[in-house]
């Protein structure tokens, strides 16, 4: 009986550092995609940062039900990138949001 109570419990802590894992891997896909779209808004058009952090998202693969939001105005680019970890806990979705921001290149006179 003591032992069921001390296994199921330290299987509940795994399954917890477990989700806490794919938490921070999510968090760190979703800065890298933001960052990536960024860079690729300021050199391009927000079209292109949003394709762009799509693909990284794509590649990644540790966000569920993620969306990706892009505009750039005449000096920064801004890239935003929400969505849920993977979950192996039954009923807990730990959202995850990060923003990229680089600046729009752009031709000057000397």
């Amino acid at each position: 009986m003591e032992t069921a109570i001390v296994i199921s419990s330290l299987l509940i802590v795994v399954l917890l550092i477990l989700e806490v894992v794919l938490w921070f891997m999510a968090q760190h896909s979703a800065a890298a995609a933001a960052d990536a779209g960024a860079f690729a808004a300021a050199e391009q058009s927000s079209s292109a940062g949003r394709s762009k952090a799509a693909a990284v998202l794509a590649d990644l693969g540790f966000l569920t039900s993620s969306t990706v939001n892009s505009s750039r105005s005449g000096t920064t680019a801004t890239v935003t990138v929400t969505g849920s970890t993977l979950s192996l806990v039954p009923g807990l979705h730990l959202g995850v949001r990060k923003v990229g921001i680089a600046a729009v290149e752009r031709t000057t006179r000397p």
